[in-house]
């Protein structure tokens, strides 16, 4: 059988393409839609801001019971003064003016409780428990070196009250060697790295600490960079900084 005659008029040819639906051309094609989940976003974003910005109201602060302050520290050894030998507690008249401040500050305006390590872990639980103190925030734990004095180290307390905002200073005294007190690792979480820290750099110990392990410093490292006979102990000459040769402290820095 012969095959057809081709046709006289003109024939279309149909080509079906088939569009991939990844690579290049899934990606091209979802950028609308990820502008508009964007605008949508956006805009319900400047929605919540513009309702936040209304005021809230603040809620009363807490009295702060400067009286069961005093009280609790007299009966636990510890006396409340200025930084530097200032006036105690017991001084009626300590501004001589006539007034009688709230509390007794030190150089930042902060009342400093003074105490031995020794009775240092029962206070700092009572101040953080009692609910008329309530310091239940602990900003910082450092210690100051007080060589060629003894006794030599003492341990800072950087306490807050959340409820008044009242602060409190409580500088416990070692009067052990070597250098240790107990752990408030277990009062505030805040004082597991910080005890590390003075740890690694002064070489005080807390007892109970949950894992001294060093946190600055390198486990093979020997002595406490910050205490004052540092650079004594490690044989450099008094007054170079560490890695300067004698004579010569502080040259790289000049201009």
């Amino acid at each position: 059988m012969a095959p057809p005659a081709p046709s006289s008029a003109s024939s279309a040819a149909i080509v079906v393409v088939k569009r991939p639906r990844g690579g290049l051309y899934a990606a091209v094609r979802s950028v609308p839609v990820w502008l508009r989940s964007l605008a949508r976003g956006g805009q319900a974003f400047r929605a919540r801001a513009l309702t936040a910005v209304e005021p809230q109201a603040m809620p009363p602060a807490v009295p702060f019971d400067l009286d069961a302050l005093r009280a609790g520290l007299a009966e636990r050894g510890a006396t409340l003064r200025c930084e530097a030998g200032g006036p105690t507690l017991d001084d009626p008249n300590p501004t001589g003016d006539g007034s009688a401040p709230l509390a007794f500050p030190g150089v930042d305006g902060t009342p400093i409780a003074e105490l031995s390590a020794a009775a240092a872990g029962a206070l700092l639980r009572w101040l953080r428990d009692d609910p008329a103190l309530g310091f239940d925030v602990l900003d910082d734990l450092t210690v100051v070196d007080r060589l060629p004095e003894a006794p030599r180290f003492d341990v800072v307390y950087c306490l807050r009250a959340s409820a008044s905002g009242a602060r409190l200073r409580v500088r416990a005294r070692i009067e052990v060697e070597p250098p240790e007190l107990d752990s408030v690792a277990s009062l505030w979480r805040s004082a597991d790295w910080l005890e590390r820290e003075v740890k690694d750099m002064f070489g005080v110990r807390f007892r109970g600490h949950p894992g001294l392990l060093p946190i600055l410093l390198s486990p093979d490292f020997a002595g406490a960079p910050l205490r004052r006979d540092f650079a004594a102990a490690a044989g450099e000459p008094a007054g170079d900084p560490p890695g300067n040769p004698p004579g010569k402290a502080g040259e790289g820095d000049r201009s």
